[in-house]
């Protein structure tokens, strides 16, 4: 993001009552601070359950029982805009403070397996909650597992001074350690602090390790333009080119469809995501990691199935190609297809009605699709139909700390609120639907040989 973003945007917030730990709902785990304050951490309750998978389950676990002063090292963000905790595991043969004077060392240097971001600067801590959930629930995109987190808050502000003395004046993260140490200073902001104001709130989310930027979707060039520039890039095009899938990629071999198709979901999915959400700092902050597809007969049914695992191939010196490790490729000589995967881990710049735009629905992005996941179109479509239900919207209150404001039952539909972009992308992807000019045909499994693909109501 761009330095010349004015410090009072990026500081400008929306009060709600303050959070009230004592209230939170969903698994709640406990930590105590050096200073004896009792932290906790909540995985929430799900409005719909089976949307989850048991490694979803295990993940969640995982961060909750991170505890920041035992098993893990604090570092300050140091990059970006949006300050953070970055939560590393302990080097080896090391304590947590050997560990942490590393901090300021090269970003290889730990190995971060958390991020714990607030709503302050661009980021907002109902937005990576969201992203989480809503991507589950919809089976759209790639988002890593979130959580509630609370920090006792003098903890928090030895890392934010930290922040602030590692980065250079003068540029926005630099800023923004600032007028993250000003807030604890003040103590007045409820998006910042509970109720009893001894605790910072936020999301603590897993952080994918070795990805990749997905430059191939954002483009490169000027930030200001970003998003035009993403509506020009070939994955975009695809996107919206209203041939058939065969016609764009040219041929009927699935190894030839499949990484077209994934590619295509990916973009198709984060485009919707992002029109609901008001995402403002999408393009550039897109991320890929490595896949290997393989069509195989399932031993149970005898059916032909799409797997695909997980690759650790690197990109070669001179980045033109990959270099597969011996232990893949035996997958390779199977005739595996080596697929990129888009991560949407960025997610915190979204939901705040008070300063969100809404980039997507500026670039009319969503209008321009005319391919789409019959399964998340389905998925999408009954998350409608229950959306403005009382147990809807008080689950995105209570487990997601969406305010009313950011729904749009404070003023029903303002603006680029939640329910607003909700019936907008309805609007958009029933009346393509119901023309035609939106196929409903980016699910792999359609392109298996004599697969006959599933019907969908556009209602």
């Amino acid at each position: 993001m761009k330095k010349s973003i004015a410090l009072t945007t990026l500081l400008l917030t929306q009060m709600a009552s303050a959070l009230n730990v004592s209230q939170i709902s969903g698994q709640i785990q406990q930590k105590i601070s050096p200073r004896g304050q009792t932290e906790i951490c909540a995985i929430s309750n799900k409005l719909i359950p089976s949307a989850y998978s048991d490694k979803d389950a295990e993940r969640e676990n995982d961060l909750c029982a991170i505890d920041f002063y035992k098993t893990h090292a604090l570092c300050p963000k140091q990059n970006s805009t949006n300050p953070g905790v970055l939560v590393a595991d302990l080097l080896k043969g090391k304590s947590r403070e050997q560990t942490m004077t590393l901090c300021k060392g090269p970003d290889d240097d730990l190995s971060v397996e958390a991020k714990f971001k607030n709503s302050i600067s661009c980021s907002y801590t109902p937005s990576i909650l969201a992203y989480y959930h809503f991507s589950r629930m919809f089976k759209a995109g790639r988002v890593p597992v979130a959580v509630l987190r609370t920090m006792d808050k003098e903890e928090h502000l030895k890392v934010a001074t930290a922040g602030k003395d590692m980065t250079q004046d003068g540029i926005i993260i630099h800023e923004t350690w600032e007028s993250f140490i000003s807030q604890h200073a003040k103590l007045n902001n409820d998006k910042l602090f509970d109720d009893s104001r001894m605790f910072v709130y936020g999301a603590l989310s897993e952080n994918p390790k070795k990805e990749l930027k997905y430059t191939e979707v954002s483009g490169v060039g000027s930030y200001d333009t970003r998003y035009q520039r993403f509506t020009q890039q070939a994955p975009y095009l695809k996107t919206a080119d209203a041939r058939s899938i065969v016609d764009i990629v040219g041929s009927q071999d699935i190894k030839k469809i499949i990484p077209v198709v994934v590619q295509m979901k990916d973009v198709s999915d984060m485009v919707l995501m992002d029109t609901l959400f008001s995402q403002d700092d999408r393009i550039g902050n897109i991320h890929f990691k490595l896949a290997w597809y393989t069509v195989e007969t399932n031993p149970q049914t005898g059916q032909l199935d799409i797997k695909n695992t997980k690759s650790k191939a690197t990109l070669s010196s001179d980045k033109k190609t990959w270099i597969i490790p011996e232990e893949e490729k035996a997958i390779q000589a199977k005739g595996g297809v080596l697929v990129r995967e888009m991560i949407m881990k960025d997610n915190d710049c979204g939901v705040n009605v008070a300063v969100r735009s809404n980039m997507m629905r500026q670039v009319n992005a969503l209008e321009g699709i005319k391919h789409m996941s019959a399964r998340t179109y389905k998925k999408f479509m009954e998350f409608y139909k229950i959306a403005k239900n009382p147990e809807t919207l008080n689950w995105m209150k209570k487990e997601l700390l969406f305010t009313d404001a950011d729904l749009g039952t404070s003023k029903p539909q303002q603006g680029k609120s939640f329910l607003a972009n909700l019936e907008k992308a309805k609007s958009i992807l029933v009346a393509g639907c119901k023309s035609g000019t939106l196929k409903l045909d980016l699910d792999l499994e359609n392109y298996l040989p004599n697969a006959t693909a599933k019907q969908v109501s556009c209602e």
